[in-house]
This record gives structure tokens, C-alpha cells and sequence, in this order.
């Protein structure tokens, strides 16, 4: 190539009009190997310039994103400073800026361990909360405490609300995620040392149960009118229920066993029956007698009516031989 540039500059104006590019020289294209060598100094040239002007934008860029978060700060300041927290709803708008998602940004990034540790400390002097569900359950949690203190126990009806809070809503969601398996071990832990009732149902059959049991103690025996009311809940409703279950085959074997402990009549007919003729037992020990006038009323109960149709049964042979046995041996004819 230098014996070219030589003897060319010589005959510059000779080969003017002789293209650089074309030219062979000794079987080399000379040309466009010098054609290549010019792009690839200008390519670098514009390579470094292009660097440099993207260094800057970067520069730039950075400035603008740090300018921004400071004030969406800034905006979250003002807030924390009007409603005293910084519990920030997603959908919230401050001043035309949606606040609420830029705080929920900051959270991903911070769970992500991307938040840089000057703006984490800044956020965490307006008392920020990094985990928002776990606030929330603490707060739900102390709520529980306060009606437990109050109250005396954990049973809190679904529609319950505490200082305007759901929290029968809650502990009830508590009770579906214990049986899923999804509810954290801590947390069952603190829920029962509240004497949380994870199974509602249980705890009031058990709870009627037991007033079954104290009336059977009481009287003797289980034989429960349908609209009888034991402390102030309505037993006689609740056995009447019993007994469909366990016509319907419904009734779980563990209560069913419950119940015949205690000498339960799962007929409803034969122990109303055997109800009215205790009513005329008495009745007969009484005066001395047992012809009960049609329109007399015994404890609340028909029980002339009810010893009218009884007669009327027994005089046309239309009573099993037990009943019959019952009404002759009181000396009803």
C-alpha cells in the first residue's frame, strides 16, 4: 500500500477519476481493504461518542428517578403527617399521584432485598410496614384479646364487629384456614391460648348436651316438650331436631351414644304419650280418681283432651297392649 500511496500521489491528477475502492494492486483489492480500514476508524470514533452520550443520559436518567422518589416521599410525609400512620391504600391518590401503588412498589422491592438501605431507613422513620398482612393479623389479634378480657371467652359470632372491625369474619376465616391446613403453627398456638373454638358446631351441640344432661338429672328423665326452654336456650326445639336426625339417619354414632346415655326415646310420638300419662299419674293421685274433665289443663298441657281420646281408643281396642296395660292399672275404664 505504500508503494501505491507513492507512485498515486504522484499521478493524483492523473487516475482523479479512477475509484479507490476498484483498484487492485498486485492481485490485493486494495481499495476496499483501505474502504474497510476508514469505516472502522470512523465506527470507533462514533462508538466512543455514542458511549459517552449514553454515560450522560444514564447520569441524567438516575438524577430524574431519584428526583421522583423523593417526591412521592415527600407526598408520603404530608400523609403521615395529616392521618398520623402510614398505612397507605393501594388505590390512594395524593395531589394527582397514586401514593397508594408507589408505597406497594417500595414493599416488592424491599422483599426482593433491591431497596437501597438510605431509603429503607427513611421509610421505616414514618413507621412503614413492610408486611401488610401480618399487620393486619396482629391488629385482628389484639381485637380477639380485647373481647376475650371483656367477655371472658373466644366465642365471637361471625357478625360480631370490634371498634368497628370485623372480627367474627376473621376468627371464622381463621377456622376455615386451620382446616385446609394453612393456618401457620404460631399462630394456632396463640389463637388457642385465647380458647379459640375451631369447630362452632361441636362446641353448641355440646354446649345443648349439656343442658339435656342437667334436665335428665333434674326430672329424671328426657322427656323434653317441644317448647321447653332451659337456661334461656331453647332445649325442647333442639331435641325435636335430634330426633329427625336420627330418623334420617343423620345423627353421628358418638352422639347418638350421647344421647341413649341418658335415656333418650328417639320416638317422638311414644314419648309425648308417656309425658301426657305422667300428666295423668299425678292427676289421679291427686283427687283420687282418673276421669279428667274434657276442658282441664294440667302443668300448661290438654290433658283432659288428650285422657278423652285415650278412652275413646281403649273402649274400641285401637291401643297397643302396653298403653292399654298403663291406662287400666290407674283405673281408667
Amino acid at each position: 500500500r505504500r508503494r501505491y500511496h507513492t507512485r498515486s500521489s504522484n499521478k493524483r491528477k492523473i487516475n482523479s477519476t479512477i475509484s479507490y475502492s476498484e483498484h487492485v494492486e498486485e492481485g490485493v483489492k486494495l481499495g476496499q481493504r483501505s474502504d474497510t480500514q476508514r469505516k472502522i476508524k470512523k465506527k470507533r470514533k462514533l462508538d466512543g461518542n455514542d458511549k459517552k452520550q449514553k454515560l450522560g443520559k444514564k447520569s441524567v436518567d438516575c438524577n430524574t428517578l431519584e428526583a421522583k422518589w423523593n417526591r412521592m416521599f415527600e407526598l408520603m410525609k404530608r400523609f403521615n403527617k395529616r392521618e398520623g400512620h402510614s398505612n397507605i391504600p393501594i388505590v390512594h391518590v395524593e395531589e394527582g399521584r397514586h401514593l397508594g401503588h408507589w408505597i406497594h412498589k417500595q414493599r416488592e422491592v424491599m422483599k426482593k432485598g433491591k431497596l437501597p438501605r438510605e431509603r429503607q431507613q427513611k421509610l421505616e422513620e414514618m413507621c412503614v410496614v413492610w408486611d401488610v398482612y401480618e399487620e393486619n393479623w396482629n391488629a385482628r389479634f389484639e381485637l380477639l384479646k380485647k373481647y376475650h378480657k371483656r367477655e371472658g371467652n373466644s366465642n365471637v359470632l361471625v357478625s360480631h364487629e370490634e371498634e368497628g372491625q370485623p372480627l367474627g369474619v376473621w376468627l371464622d376465616r381463621q377456622r376455615k384456614l386451620l382446616r385446609t391446613g394453612k393456618l401457620r403453627e404460631d399462630r394456632v398456638q396463640k389463637l388457642q391460648k385465647m380458647g379459640a373454638i375451631w369447630n362452632v358446631n361441636e362446641e353448641k351441640w355440646n354446649t345443648m348436651y349439656g343442658l339435656l344432661r342437667s334436665y335428665y338429672e333434674r326430672e329424671g328423665d328426657t322427656n323434653v316438650f317441644c317448647d321447653h326452654v332451659e337456661g334461656g336456650k331453647n332445649l325442647g326445639e333442639w331435641f325435636t331436631w335430634q330426633r329427625n336426625q336420627m330418623k334420617k339417619g343423620r345423627l353421628p354414632h358418638n352422639r347418638l351414644k350421647k344421647m341413649e346415655d341418658i335415656g333418650v326415646i328417639w320416638d317422638r310420638f311414644q314419648t309425648q304419650w308417656n309425658m301426657m300419662f305422667e300428666l295423668l299419674e299425678r292427676f289421679n293421685k291427686r283427687e283420687g280418681h282418673p276421669d279428667v274433665p274434657y276442658d282441664h289443663v294440667e302443668d300448661g298441657k290438654h290433658l283432659g283432651h288428650w285422657f278423652c281420646k285415650q278412652r275413646f281408643l281403649l273402649r274400641n281396642n285401637d291401643l297397643s297392649n302396653e298403653r292399654r296395660t298403663k291406662l287400666v292399672g290407674i283405673g281408667v275404664e
